[in-house]
């Protein structure tokens, strides 16, 4: 399962944080598999609500919430304004599917942080140079659904996606 599958489904547009360039390659990727995406460059908190506005107003059937620390830094933000719109969002990280997106694939950021980053970090403090470190990425993606976002935006979750997800949220969000 990848969040291209997801956004077959629903035609979806991309956030892309500073440097467009990651988002172009989403786009690129995204319409090599059929699926129709635009891309809404955002550099900065103020980017937001009209970046949101505008993938509305252009017919997008979802989000694409990428990872950059300006979207991660202001996850909950973007959760309330793309609410407030009626668009699903679909996250890179498991957890801000609990955190009101409509579906995430991808790891945790306890996973990314606590097993990825600190490992480096040790390696670091023991005397490896930052070039010697290999790029690692997580061992374990998850495709998590919040059924109450779904429910909240009219939003119908094919059966099929359910027997995928790990974990299916039906709580409130904080």
């Amino acid at each position: 399962m990848r969040r291209r599958a997801l956004l077959k489904a629903i035609a979806g547009a991309a956030f892309a944080g500073p440097g467009v360039a990651r988002g172009q390659q989403a786009g690129r990727i995204y319409r090599a598999h059929h699926v129709e995406v635009s891309l809404f460059a955002v550099a900065k908190p103020a980017d937001f609500a009209p970046a949101i506005a505008a993938a509305k107003s252009s017919g997008a059937g979802a989000l694409n919430v990428l990872a950059s620390p300006v979207l991660c830094g202001n996850r909950l933000e973007i959760m309330q304004r793309v609410a407030l719109a009626s668009l699903p969002s679909i996250c890179q990280f498991a957890d801000m599917a609990a955190e009101g997106g409509f579906a995430a694939y991808g790891p945790t950021i306890a996973a990314v942080i606590g097993d990825i980053l600190t490992g480096q970090l040790v390696k670091l403090m023991r005397g490896a140079r930052p070039s010697d470190l290999p790029v690692e990425q997580p061992a374990r993606f998850d495709l998590v659904i919040n059924l109450k976002v779904a429910k909240a935006i009219g939003l119908k979750v094919p059966p099929t996606l359910f027997a995928r997800a790990a974990d299916v949220i039906e709580q409130d969000f904080k």
